[in-house]
């Protein structure tokens, strides 16, 4: 009975440090009513870098004042698997593929990219009847004609744009012109729709989606400095910034506090306000998950043993290590 009163005791602590939306437990222990994994925006683009094609220098030197790295380039045929490897973000600027030629050879490369956790953006490609080649089954783009209807302004944030972080806390002045007609019926199903033409709403202006680790954004607008709604820094910052996915590794190995063994099978949640991930240790006592960046709580349970709680701070691109030792139950 003293040890489940400790566990319990444990357990509001950490509520009460960490909010009411921390987690709810069972009379065994067990963490319930875990929330989903949310997404998450920085304040800048510090650490993001970006592969760019297209010749319009004025986008990646305006991603590059954000704090961006990027390198640009103009050939299809320098897309190769290791080059896209040393970026989180692959961008293909406005006209780029009808200038310079297409990417749809290089499929299963930028595929792979993005399943691996990179992020592909594709703005206004400028090309009537343009139908992208290079995106997974399900995100399926075609514009209709490079003569959008109504003003280039004239869109609405949707009820989900309200919600993601690409679109959440902006105005219509904050986004990009709309500068194509692209229907309903010639996008696919797994696209989320953030938003869409005002007066002609069966046109969408920004989509965003998630494929396997990776994300993908397509815009009808663009953000070169000649655009006449290129659009706000912070919407191109929340854009990047999502679609490189903000993710940093933690990794660790959870032993015996006495005798220093490995302990398999030890939960591992880890937690911020209503968002949770949870994995567990392997024979040899270790685990590894990937995570937003930000601050996280991580607390560990194994029957027989007290639970442990730390805080850890993750960051893009970054590997945190944070090993626990846990101490048997004192009978």
């Amino acid at each position: 009975m003293k040890t489940k009163i400790n566990f319990f005791i444990f357990l509001f602590f950490l509520i009460l440090i960490s909010g009411p939306a921390f987690a709810q437990v069972d009379e065994h222990g067990n963490l319930l009513n875990l929330g989903k994994d949310s997404k998450s925006t920085a304040a800048d683009l510090s650490g993001v870098s970006i592969l760019y094609f297209g010749k319009n220098s004025s986008e990646p030197s305006w991603f590059a004042s954000m704090g961006a790295t990027t390198h640009s380039i103009t050939n299809p045929n320098d897309v190769t698997a290791t080059l896209l490897s040393q970026y989180d973000v692959f961008f293909i600027g406005y006209s780029a593929e009808d200038q310079y030629g297409s990417l749809t050879p290089k499929k299963t490369i930028i595929q792979n990219f993005i399943a691996n956790g990179g992020g592909v953006i594709l703005e206004q490609p400028s090309v009537t009847g343009y139908t992208c080649g290079f995106f997974p089954s399900g995100f399926a783009v075609t514009v209709f004609s490079t003569w959008w209807k109504g003003s280039s302004s004239s869109m609405y944030i949707t009820a989900a744009g309200q919600n993601h972080p690409i679109t959440k806390g902006l105005t219509t002045a904050d986004l990009s012109g709309n500068f194509e007609e692209v229907r309903d019926s010639q996008i696919g199903a797994q696209w989320e729709i953030l938003v869409r033409h005002s007066v002609y709403t069966n046109n969408v202006v920004l989509l965003a989606g998630e494929y396997q680790n990776g994300r993908l954004v397509f815009f009808t607008g663009n953000m070169g400095s000649a655009s006449s709604k290129r659009g706000s820094t912070q919407y191109a910052k929340n854009m990047i910034n999502w679609a490189a996915g903000e993710q940093g590794m933690l990794q660790g190995t959870v032993i015996d506090a006495l005798t220093s063994l490995p302990i398999e099978d030890a939960s591992v949640v880890i937690v911020k306000n209503d968002t949770s991930q949870t994995t567990t240790t392997a024979a040899n006592g270790t685990y590894a998950q990937t995570l937003p960046q930000g601050s996280w709580w991580v607390v560990v349970t194994k029957n027989g043993y007290e639970p442990s709680a730390s805080a850890v701070n993750i960051q893009r691109g970054q590997t945190t290590i944070l090993s626990i030792s846990l101490r048997p139950h004192i009978f």
